[in-house]
């Protein structure tokens, strides 16, 4: 009762508490109204439209874009992921390995999947679009509260740090993204802030062991440029706060003991998750990433997409008015936390130099993000050149407007003072922009409307709609700065001035939160019928999804498997394959299908039994198995999973197989294209090639196939190769009858083992060495943090 008592009594509690009731009252049409965050029940998955009977489709129809910047991200990656990473739990096996996506792909050496993430293991018990809702909305609170706690250690009250946490919970950038995996370190980036404080206040050994954590956190959160991002600020944000302010220089007394417990901070953290980062290092060195090394020196925010900083959907939600290729959109900072943040200058020395650090940090990246000459160039620098900067730098810039916000609010509750001056030029400026784009929408010549505008749209729309969407705003800007007009000429007491404020922050937020179209809740992995007649085939194959049916990783929720792949980072064997010898055009693909008899096509040797359309083809008729909600239609020459050859191909270059598999002179049935293969391999070419002595009656059985551990029985008469139609890649193991065997590259995507004459068990199995070695650094990081523990001092 004592500890209930006071928790009751806690200010943090009460903090908690508040910061709740404001995401109840901003996300109430999903905490008491049926609502959803979760984006994939209308987004193409299960069904081309979206979720297999989904009976509230209709209300769809009057959507005038999406709620969120990128929906299809996390309908086509981490929602089924958690289903499938569910599903690998409760068969008791541990998720490092994807066989659902392209030919096997690993999980979670893929940073960007997050699958060890804390926080999602609510995700993995219960993978419902219920749990979802609350998954996206205790991220938000996770976010308030630790801003709140940053704010108070750096001694700011009560209601300038509540402002903080609304501010930065809220911010656009948070509220566009809400569904990406990405804000799982994002969130995190006070608590990051909040472990320097302490070190730097004298709490030295609680500031590294929070930090220690939190940057362990931050790496297995979902997104390694986020992490970087947010490490960077962090990194920036320790040094600027070494410089005392009394001195205005390093001071040398404890500049080397600051130093060092910021490296014992920083070690360690990145030691505890070397278990996971190790192995991305392996796919990255071996994978292809979908960031090419020159997005980081992109110029991606364009100048009319400015006024969307503060009044955002200006232009219309997700370019429902104006093409994408003139406008971007550029995630809202808000008028009221500028205002505020600006305020901040008036506070103390110590918190104003908070705000010169966080001032710089915004206008830093800002000035990246519209292409500013000289600041561009850090673009061209390592690591960020395949970072999207515009993108991911936004968080810490965002938080620290809202701490420089929570600073303002905070001079102007206890010490009533506030710069009336930059928040009169604020204020102008902001209005003299509106008028500008008013000018240049009616100034449009029939011609340029035609040329600036969506088709269909008239010039005299996009004016009323411009003008109804900014009204609010416009009002909400004039009562910010008329308020700080009646506080600076004391018409208003300070402190009731400051909660009136707050008010005003949280209606600014509700203005542009209260628009968006969540959609009624529904359970996004339905089972369609057609699912069903897929999974009845016991047949170990895979499906290639056309008209965006079942996109790849959508295949893992349900245990089927999809040749396609849309991970971040890909395995390049499979890249590269796929980019030769795949065409997603129908005509490609129908051909393929066509094509019965003579040399084996991609279909044939990628085990593709399936192809899903939602569309009939009168010419490929003859291969339709399935016309219900969706057509099936079947490949009759598909190769099975596992096959034995007795001949093979040996080359010496990753390059020259891959050429090779597509030679008119290579029956990939009877030959299998090997690198460097051993001297004494069996060798034939297929211009001396006999007929092969393999029969349909020696097709080996695969007896268990699970995540990371395959078993194949095998019975042939004489020494031969078995290939398994799955991805060669570092980790895996082959073992005949108990005895280690060499897997070679075949055909340059698959596997294959040299097999002695007759009956065999052969035990595949993922057994990296990446994850080895990293989970040894990984109990360096734990001995490390223990020690740090239990030292006196």
């Amino acid at each position: 009762m004592r500890f209930l008592r006071q928790s009751i009594r806690n200010e943090y509690v009460h903090a908690t508490i508040i910061l709740a009731a404001i995401l109840c009252i901003a996300f109430s049409d999903v905490v008491f109204g049926g609502r959803t965050l979760v984006t994939s029940a209308y987004m193409a998955g299960v069904m081309p439209q979206g979720a297999y009977g989904y009976p509230h489709r209709h209300l769809l129809e009057k959507i005038d874009g999406f709620p969120r910047y990128d929906p299809a991200s996390s309908a086509w990656l981490p929602e089924p992921n958690a289903v499938l990473t569910h599903n690998i739990y409760a068969s008791g096996q541990l998720p490092l390995w994807n066989p659902c996506v392209g030919a096997g792909q690993p999980l979670a050496a893929d940073l960007f999947s997050g699958i060890f993430y804390p926080l999602q293991y609510i995700l993995y018990l219960w993978p419902r679009s219920l749990t979802w809702d609350f998954y996206y909305l205790l991220r938000l609170l996770i976010a308030g509260v630790l801003t709140y706690a940053y704010m108070r250690e750096i001694r700011v009250g009560r209601m300038g740090s509540l402002a903080a946490s609304m501010i930065f919970m809220l911010n656009g950038y948070f509220l566009g993204y809400l569904n990406m995996p990405h804000l799982n370190v994002e969130i995190l980036i006070p608590a990051l802030l909040l472990a320097c404080e302490k070190i730097l206040g004298g709490a030295k050994k609680t500031g590294i062991l929070w930090g220690i954590f939190t940057i362990a956190s931050c790496m297995v959160g979902g997104n390694p440029e986020a992490a970087f991002f947010a490490l960077l600020f962090m990194s920036c944000y320790y040094l600027w706060r070494m410089v005392r302010p009394a001195e205005g220089e390093f001071r040398s007394a404890f500049r080397l003991a600051e130093i060092k417990a910021f490296l014992l901070m920083v070690i360690p953290g990145l030691a505890l998750s070397a278990f996971l980062i190790i192995p991305f290092l392996e796919l990255v060195s071996l994978g292809s990433h979908a960031h090419h090394k020159t997005v980081g020196h992109t110029v991606n925010y364009r100048l009319l997409s400015l006024i969307t900083l503060f009044v955002p959907e200006f232009f219309g939600r997700t370019g429902i008015l104006w093409p994408q290729n003139l406008i971007t959109w550029c995630p809202a900072i808000g008028m009221g936390p500028l205002l505020l943040g600006l305020t901040g200058f008036s506070s103390e020395k110590n918190k104003r130099r908070l705000c010169c650090f966080f001032g710089v940090a915004l206008m830093i990246f800002l000035l990246k993000a519209y292409g500013a000459p000289v600041i561009n160039w850090i673009g061209y620098l390592p690591l960020f050149n395949q970072s999207y900067i515009d993108k991911y730098g936004f968080p810490p810039s965002m938080f620290g407007l809202a701490a420089a916000a929570g600073i303002g609010l905070e001079t102007i509750h206890a010490r009533g003072r506030l710069n009336w001056v930059l928040a009169l030029i604020a204020t102008s400026t902001f209005f003299l922009i509106l008028c500008f784009y008013y000018q240049y929408i009616t100034s449009l010549s029939p011609l340029d409307a035609q040329a600036v505008l969506i088709p269909g749209i008239t010039k005299e729309s996009v004016m009323i709609y411009t003008t109804v969407i900014t009204i609010p705003f416009a009002v909400l800007s004039l009562a910010m700065l008329a308020l700080m007009l009646a506080i600076h000429k004391k018409f208003l007491h300070p402190g009731l001035g400051a909660a009136v404020f707050f008010f005003l922050l949280f209606i600014e937020v509700g203005a542009y939160l209260f628009r968006l179209q969540n959609q009624i809740r529904y359970e996004t992995f339905t089972k369609a019928p057609y699912i069903e007649f897929l999974q009845k085939d016991r047949a170990l194959t895979r499906f290639i999804g056309m008209d965006l049916i079942l996109p790849p990783a959508n295949s893992g929720a349900f245990g089927l498997h999809d040749l396609g792949n849309f991970n971040a980072v890909c395995v390049g064997r499979h890249t590269d394959f796929m980019n030769r010898y795949y065409n997603s055009g129908d005509e490609h693909i129908i051909a393929m299908l066509r094509k019965t008899g003579g040399k084996p096509d991609l279909l044939d040797i990628c085990n593709v039994k399936y192809v899903l359309s939602d569309r009939y083809f009168a010419n490929a008729s003859r291969f339709l198995v399935y016309d219900k909600e969706i057509r099936i239609y079947e490949n009759p020459d598909f190769l099975p999973r596992a096959f034995l050859v007795d001949g093979a191909i040996s080359v010496e270059t990753p390059q020259l197989a891959l050429e090779a598999v597509g030679s008119d002179s290579v029956d990939l049935r009877k030959t299998v294209v090997l690198e460097n293969a051993d001297s004494g391999q069996i060798h034939r070419t297929e211009s001396t090639a006999v007929e092969s002595s393999i029969d349909a009656a020696q097709i080996p059985a695969i007896e268990d196939y699970r995540i990371s551990r395959i078993r194949i029985k095998t019975a042939n008469a004489s020494e031969c190769y078995l290939v398994l139609l799955d991805t060669y890649y570092p980790g895996w193991k082959a073992f005949i009858d108990g005895v280690p065997t060499k897997i070679m590259p075949a055909n340059y995507l698959f596997r294959a083992i040299r097999l002695p004459a007759g009956k065999h068990e052969v035990l595949f199995k993922y057994s990296p060495e990446s994850y080895k070695i990293g989970l040894l650094v990984s109990m360096f990081g734990i001995l490390a943090t223990g020690w740090i523990a239990l030292r006196t001092r």
